[in-house]
């Protein structure tokens, strides 16, 4: 079963056996004194048997995305994935990104090939995004993947699952028919239990707004205030989870900016205040961020044609091919392993807490003793095993460079 999958079973022993001793359920136990004695219902918050051989581990952690159409949500994905897997995926270390569906691999890598054969075939008017029909966004869609250690006798996985949704979605009047507005109850359930929101941005749109019908034209393009809106309302969810959440901006096509990164977060700032501002009086234990992320790295934009005419906005870049067209990406290596960080908080959290309650729980009685020792033993042996995970993604990711993006109002 390996350790992640002995954890789980001792802990349900525990349960059993306290609940039995005390007369209690084994959700929510008490001593002979009175103490809660809860690790049991917060160990299986987090882990999950094996099922089907496809490892044991730790419960999926959801992220999810917020923009409007043709803003960056799939490029994001792709070029997260892409990186990952290219970089990660380690044999000899027993180390693999992979995927609990193999078309939604098959997806992510016919988008990311259709977007180098565009880089290679230098099309005028290349505008440096992914082909969404490939991912299937014209409607919800969830991809489901895990960072995995193999150490020879058990997989340990740690599962993501991240929303892709129709952008225009965001917008309440595009929604029209009853199954769009049930699915969008879906997106909604999963944005709520989401402890990191991504929020892409067109960085040559903000960037390339100069005049006061620009800026404004940016706004609506952005349709700032329907995203501002689902920010707000992730806000509220995460503090009655009362769990630690953070928040990602992530301007996209910013190559041309990398000497302007200052002012291209402070474009961000300027252009997000206000929802910042709110999702942090709502959420004061926030985390937010901005790191922007440069998908291809050999193309930079050229010009754009701008149409500001209220209700008609519309703003068409184009790009140009630099250096040797070989793509290279910045600052995915950071957005994946932010989630992985975060996850093993997660895990980290409630390994803690329940070395906390073990220790009431030794008050139960002889009969739990042995499974109380058991499980600190195991628990040991959990975090040793983590190790190689944690230590490949602090490499890869250069997790202790985030404090540099960490972004205040």
């Amino acid at each position: 079963m390996g350790v992640v999958g002995d954890l789980w079973s001792i802990a349900k022993d525990i349960g059993k056996t306290a609940g039995t001793i005390v007369a209690k359920t084994a959700i929510v136990l008490k001593d002979n004194k009175g103490n809660i004695v809860d690790f049991v219902n917060t160990i299986f918050d987090v882990l999950r048997p094996s099922s089907k051989g496809d490892g044991t581990g730790f419960n999926e952690f959801k992220v999810s995305m917020v923009a409007p159409s043709g803003f960056g949500k799939t490029t994001l994905l792709v070029t997260i994935m892409n990186d990952a897997s290219n970089y990660l995926d380690n044999p000899s270390a027993g180390l693999k990104v992979g995927y609990k569906d193999s078309a939604d691999e098959k997806r992510i890598k016919e988008a990311q090939k259709s977007l180098s054969n565009a880089i290679l075939a230098g099309k005028e008017g290349f505008t440096g995004a992914v082909d969404t029909k490939l991912l299937g966004t014209s409607e919800v869609k969830k991809f489901d993947f895990y960072y995995r250690l193999s150490n020879g006798t058990e997989n340990i996985d740690q599962p993501f699952s991240i929303m892709d949704i129709p952008g225009g979605w965001i917008n309440p009047n595009n929604r029209i028919t009853a199954e769009m507005n049930a699915k969008w109850e879906d997106f909604k359930n999963h944005l709520h239990d989401s402890r990191l929101l991504f929020v892409p941005i067109d960085a040559t749109l903000l960037m390339e707004a100069t005049s006061k019908a620009e800026r404004e034209a940016a706004v609506a393009l952005l349709d700032v205030n329907n995203t501002g809106e689902l920010i707000k309302e992730w806000a509220k969810y995460r503090k009655e989870s009362n769990k630690s959440s953070t928040l990602i901006f992530v301007p996209i096509k910013c190559e041309k900016y990398r000497s302007k990164e200052t002012f291209l977060i402070n474009k961000v700032k300027d252009f997000y205040a206000s929802i910042a501002t709110e999702a942090r009086t709502i959420l004061p234990s926030i985390s937010m961020y901005c790191i922007p992320l440069e998908s291809l790295g050999c193309v930079e934009f050229s010009k754009a044609k701008w149409c500001t005419d209220k209700g008609s906005e519309s703003f068409s870049p184009s790009f140009k091919l630099v250096g040797d067209c070989i793509q290279k990406t910045r600052n995915a290596n950071t957005l994946f392993a932010m989630m992985y960080h975060m996850a093993e908080e997660e895990i980290k959290e409630v390994l803690d807490h329940t070395d906390e309650q073990l220790k009431k729980a030794s008050t139960l009685g002889k009969l739990l003793s042995p499974k109380v020792k058991e499980m600190s033993k195991t628990m040991d042996a959990i975090k040793t095993l983590l190790e190689p995970m944690r230590r490949s993604l602090r490499e890869y990711g250069n997790i202790d460079r985030m404090g540099s993006y960490q972004i205040f109002w």
